[in-house]
């Protein structure tokens, strides 16, 4: 095999590489990516066109070497359709509209060339030189008028690509590139056509004059590369900035927020603060006066005391809205931590003479901080006892469920279900604002303080009312093993006073 062969077959597998790698891009990256589209098409027009090539050098006949010169016509001819494609791309032209005009005329040549009517075998012996002293010299065969018309178009469309990047030359490096190696390839190309179209012989190194233009071509490509990813680097340097000025105008919205939010709490305090003073106040002097009745003492005595339980209550909710929240998870059983709540001494007034129903499984444990959960379910139960009065049975359930969003993996959910008188639409949106309550002694912190806890354990707090129906508010904790979720299947469920 002559030395050129064996390059032209290696450069064919490059051309492969480069078609798939080209064409791939254009696969992923679509709306931006016509350039590869156009090379990767130059490149597989250029595989066909460089294993003809291979095939003339190795012709032993005429018949071998017409064969031969009739694959490189039906390779050669869409080559220049996808030359003329790249260089409308590269240029930016409006031409580009052009290209499915050069493909069809050129695939219709190609056809005619695979058909044997580009070239026929020349009736005797016509050696091609080698040209510069490589390799022998090879057989040339005899182009047909069709095949010379053919190559003529092939010349013509390269041509137009040539005009347009001449065109656009003077505003980008990239179009000059080609048109510098593209230039005297075409009018080689130009030259051989004439010149085979007269019956006379060329040097066969005129034929390689494609592979120049394919590496110019995809030098472009590179550079571009190149352009683009520095232009990504300076747009995420930019974005970078971008996103730690928005980070400095947050901080400084969120201190704007905190003062307002302090003097917002501020005003409500002083509310919330002033009605019990003012009460105490007008209890004591009551108090002072010298003819107050022991029944009277008695009475002004109790509100001076339930006013009392009021600011510690509300100071105390205070605190626990305020502080710093980082709770220290454990596995804890979770029928265990709502027995506790059940029997906490804040509830001792609102349980009158309400009945509890547990439906929790025995086994079921929660990954919580004991204290901040208990906190949590104790104003649950607080807000349900007092909206039942005192009354009625108060179900509380578990079973598995999805933490959701916030969290990951499973969670049980606790649902806590009053025969309250319900909440309307009005009131259940307001319902988790801070120092909204409907109670007359209320703070209005209660469920504030249980969104707080829910969120630190990255849990959940929905709340379901309607009038009339009675509230039903669910808590979703982490499960600590998603094993003992297999115990609600047998829930342990009984009624306590």
């Amino acid at each position: 095999m002559p030395a050129v062969a064996a390059v032209l077959l290696a450069w064919s597998a490059i051309a492969i590489y480069a078609c798939l790698f080209h064409g791939a891009l254009y696969y992923y990256r679509r709306q931006r990516a016509h350039g590869h589209l156009a090379y990767a098409l130059l490149c597989a027009t250029h595989v066909g066109y460089s294993y003809a090539l291979s095939m003339a050098l190795r012709a032993e006949s005429q018949s071998a070497a017409a064969h031969a010169l009739n694959l490189e016509l039906a390779a050669g001819l869409p080559m220049s359709a996808a030359f003329f494609q790249f260089a409308m791309t590269i240029s930016g032209s409006r031409l580009t509209r052009l290209a499915p005009a050069a493909w069809v005329s050129m695939s219709v040549g190609a056809i005619a060339a695979l058909a044997g009517l580009g070239a026929s075998p020349a009736p005797t012996d016509v050696w091609q030189p080698a040209g510069l002293g490589f390799d022998a010299p090879r057989l040339v065969a005899q182009p047909t008028v069709l095949g010379t018309v053919f190559a003529l178009g092939a010349v013509a469309w390269s041509g137009a690509g040539l005009v347009t990047l001449f065109r656009r030359a003077r505003d980008g490096t990239e179009a000059r590139m080609v048109l510098a190696v593209a230039s005297p390839a075409v009018l080689i190309s130009a030259y051989q056509v004439s010149v085979r179209a007269g019956g006379g012989t060329v040097p066969w190194l005129c034929d390689l004059t494609s592979i120049p233009i394919a590496i110019a071509s995809g030098l472009v490509l590179l550079r571009r590369f190149a352009r683009s990813a520095s232009e990504l680097s300076a747009q995420s340097i930019a974005l970078e900035a971008s996103y730690e000025q928005l980070r400095i105008t947050q901080e400084a919205l969120v201190r704007k927020q905190q003062l307002a939010a302090v003097g917002e709490l501020s005003a409500v305090i002083a509310h919330e603060v002033r009605n019990p003073l003012a009460i105490l106040k007008n209890a004591v002097s009551g108090l002072r006066q010298r003819a107050l009745g022991v029944d009277d003492r008695r009475v002004l005595l109790g509100i001076v005391n339930e006013e009392t339980d009021r600011l510690a209550r509300l100071v105390r909710d205070l605190l626990a809205y305020a502080r710093p929240l980082s709770p220290v998870r454990a596995p804890t059983k979770l029928r265990e931590l709502v027995e506790r709540a059940w029997t906490d001494g804040r509830l001792a007034k609102a349980r009158g003479e309400a009945k509890l129903e547990l439906d929790i499984g025995a086994g079921i444990a929660v990954m919580v901080d004991r204290e901040h959960a208990s906190y949590a379910i104790v104003n649950v139960l607080d807000n349900a006892l007092t909206a039942m009065g005192g009354e009625g049975t108060l179900v509380v359930r578990a079973h598995s469920s999805a933490l959701g969003a916030r969290g990951a993996g499973g969670g049980i959910a606790l649902e806590i279900v009053d025969e309250g008188p319900g909440m309307d639409a009005q009131v259940l949106g307001k319902a988790r604002d801070p120092f909204f309550t409907t109670r007359p002694s209320g703070t209005g912190l209660g469920l504030a303080i249980v969104e707080r806890v829910m969120r630190g354990h990255e849990g959940t707090l929905e709340i379901t009312s309607s009038p009339g129906q009675g509230t039903c508010v669910r808590l979703v904790f982490p499960s600590w093993d998603p094993s003992l979720e297999a115990v609600l299947a047998t829930p342990l469920t009984e009624s306590r006073a």
